[in-house]
């Protein structure tokens, strides 16, 4: 993952998308196919040598980087507030949402936080068609990982 870059990470539904995401924030470490002496993670580090990724890795697991800073805002709730369509809900009780404004919700707190890299695990689910097609009000924002 480069600065200014977006990486999607699309296919059917059983590939262990999911899982995918838990490897990059750091909460799962992989194998690398070994089932009974299970690396660490200075071997998977060693195991990426000459990869992007080993760079990225590294910033993750000596806390440089942060996947999600929940102090600092970025000032952009109004805007994204009226992108993702949540002003007429924005009064009522959480627990009072539908699945698709509570989802619209949950993106626009990942969104107005100050973060290297937002990752979302199926964001247009439960969505209507007319906001998934509307493409609007997911900001993704990557930062140089030196």
């Amino acid at each position: 993952m480069r600065h200014g870059q977006v990486l999607g990470l699309v296919g059917t539904n059983g590939i262990e998308k999911s899982t995918t995401l838990k490897v990059l924030v750091g909460k799962l470490k992989p194998n690398l196919g070994c089932f009974i002496n299970l690396p660490d993670w200075q071997e998977f580090l060693t195991y990426l040598r000459g990869y992007a990724l080993q760079n990225y890795f590294t910033h993750i697991l000596e806390s440089n980087l942060k996947v999600l800073d929940q102090k600092d805002e970025r000032d952009i709730k109004a805007e994204l507030c009226v992108d993702i369509e949540l002003n007429q809900v924005i009064d009522r009780n959480v627990g009072d949402l539908s699945r698709g404004e509570l989802q619209r919700f949950e993106i626009a707190v990942v969104a107005i936080k100050n973060a290297a890299i937002y990752m979302f695990d199926e964001p247009s689910s439960y969505l209507d068609v007319k906001q998934r097609l509307k493409g609007k009000g997911i900001y993704i924002i990557s930062h140089p990982l030196n």
